[in-house]
């Protein structure tokens, strides 16, 4: 292996160590809720005598800053694949998260005028999932904890555990629309198992993203 081979085999393994570590930490950020910064804000044993949302805070400001690390790994690892590669891009989007995480005022990353859907699914998109919503109903019903069965039904669905928990939280506790909620509550009538109806979600997909 020549000495070029060495750096981009280094380049590569940063690049893994940092993905990995980037993706056990969004993980967990994902599976803390405000109770358990309610509970670490009020822990005698915290020397940081954080509120709850401060501590909130700065866990998203950790996840963030690992982020761009490995976004920056990424970088690195194009410009030694090809050193000519224009790579202003990626220098610009690094830049900008940069900005976001230390608060400043960023020139593309900002919120846009009006209402705007943000990551919120679509209406149409809520009423597709609906059957998900009820599975996991039906699996909190059925003795499963929260997170378990948010997880359950992400899998079988093969959606992001993430856009699983903003999904179920739109439909049971948003309620943005009055045809998802018709849609959910005739679904929970149905006398169907939670896999029957992942199933369901699943074979009208073909047609439809997400």
């Amino acid at each position: 292996m020549t000495s070029s081979d060495d750096e981009l085999a280094n380049l590569l393994e940063t690049l893994r160590l940092r993905f990995g570590v980037t993706e056990e930490l969004i993980k967990s950020y994902h599976k803390r809720d405000n109770s358990h910064y309610v509970r670490l804000a009020g822990d005698e044993k915290n020397a940081t005598e954080l509120t709850a949302e401060q501590l909130r805070e700065k866990n998203r400001r950790i996840v963030l800053k690992q982020m761009i690390y490995a976004l920056a790994a990424v970088r690195e690892l194009l410009v030694g694949i090809d050193p000519e590669l224009r790579i202003k891009t990626f220098d610009y989007m690094i830049d900008e998260l940069w900005s976001v995480e230390n608060g400043y005022k960023n020139e593309i990353l900002i919120k846009p005028k009006g209402a705007g859907r943000g990551n919120r699914p679509s209406i149409p998109t809520s009423i597709h999932r609906v059957s998900l919503a009820v599975a996991y109903q039906k699996l909190r019903n059925a003795g499963v904890d929260k997170e378990t069965a948010i997880e359950q039904v992400a899998i079988q669905s093969q959606l992001e555990v993430s856009t699983t928990r903003e999904t179920i939280k739109d439909i049971l506790e948003v309620r943005k629309d009055d045809e998802t909620q018709k849609l959910f509550k005739h679904l929970e009538k149905v006398d169907v198992d939670a896999d029957a109806l992942i199933a369901l979600y699943k074979s009208n997909s073909w047609y439809k993203r997400g």
